[in-house]
C-alpha cells in the first residue's frame, strides 16, 4: 500500500528510502519540541503580561499590570529566581 502522507509515526512508503522508522521518530519528535516551542514564543509574544509572568513571576506580572481577576494556586513563572538558584547551587557534580 502507498501512502501520499505519513501515518502516525512510521515512514511513509515513498520516504523509504531515506528514513528508517527510528530517523523518522527522531524527525517527528524533534518536529513536535520545535513546534511546542514556537508555541510558546507565539503565546509570549501575544501577551506582556504572560512574557512579564514567565520571566519574573506571576506576583511581578500582577503588580506591574494592575490584574484583578488572575487567581492562581501557586506561583508561575519567575525564570530570574529560577536562573539565580540554579547559579548559586552551581555546576552539576
Amino acid at each position: 500500500m502507498c501512502t501520499d502522507r505519513p501515518t502516525g509515526n512510521h515512514v511513509p512508503d515513498w520516504r523509504r528510502r531515506e528514513y528508517t522508522d527510528a530517523r523518522w521518530l527522531q524527525l517527528r519528535m524533534a518536529s513536535a519540541a520545535g513546534s511546542a516551542a514556537h508555541h510558546v514564543r507565539a503565546a509570549m509574544r501575544s501577551s506582556r503580561a504572560a512574557l512579564v509572568q514567565h520571566v519574573a513571576g506571576s506576583a511581578a506580572s500582577v503588580a506591574h499590570f494592575g490584574l484583578q481577576s488572575l487567581t492562581k494556586r501557586q506561583p508561575t513563572g519567575n525564570m530570574l529566581e529560577r536562573i539565580g538558584e540554579l547559579i548559586e547551587r552551581g555546576a552539576p557534580s
